[in-house]
């Protein structure tokens, strides 16, 4: 069989490049995929990179297919791998939106209770303050009264007091 020569410019990502970039990817503990390898090197096409991984993987590993997990061993398609990671960016910015927005409304209901408890505190106060306005006129009423009563009962004891002396001239007469 005759090889054939590829047409087109020589690729820039060099199979060392793509081991390099999955050992630290391995070291951050992430999972390994072609397009987070793409991702950190910013360059090269999905299926030449997928092909190196498969390759690095499998010559390091000496575990047999059947006894690899077939979860973590199995590779989409680059372009489903794209459409995954896209539907769990999608996702996760709903999530975060939701969080945002949730805790949005929860603080403008603790505010909504704050503003109706302190209202209702107030109206309390204004409450308290008038029936205090109102007991000290009733108590300034009954001093007066108090006072009123006290002198009509001194110028009772001073007209007794009046009696008493007309009454006793009375008896010496």
């Amino acid at each position: 069989m005759i090889e054939q020569n590829k047409i087109g410019r020589k690729a820039s990502l060099t199979p060392e490049k793509i081991i390099l970039t999955i050992q630290e990817i391995e070291n951050e503990g992430g999972d390994i995929t072609p397009c987070r390898i793409r991702k950190k090197t910013s360059t090269g096409g999905l299926n030449n990179i997928a092909k190196v991984m498969k390759s690095y993987l499998k010559d390091r590993t000496s575990l047999t297919s059947t006894e690899t997990d077939p979860v973590k061993s199995h590779i989409l398609f680059p372009d489903l791998e794209d459409k995954v990671n896209m539907l769990l960016s999608d996702i996760s910015i709903q999530i975060n939106n939701f969080a945002l927005e949730s805790d949005l409304l929860a603080n403008n209901n603790a505010e909504k209770r704050a503003r109706s408890a302190y209202e209702t505190m107030i109206e309390n106060n204004k409450k308290l303050v008038d029936e205090q306005n109102l007991t000290i006129k009733i108590f300034d009423e009954v001093e007066a009264k108090n006072d009123e009563l006290n002198e009509q009962i001194t110028e009772v004891e001073s007209r007794l007091k009046n009696e008493k002396i007309k009454s006793s001239a009375l008896d010496k007469i």
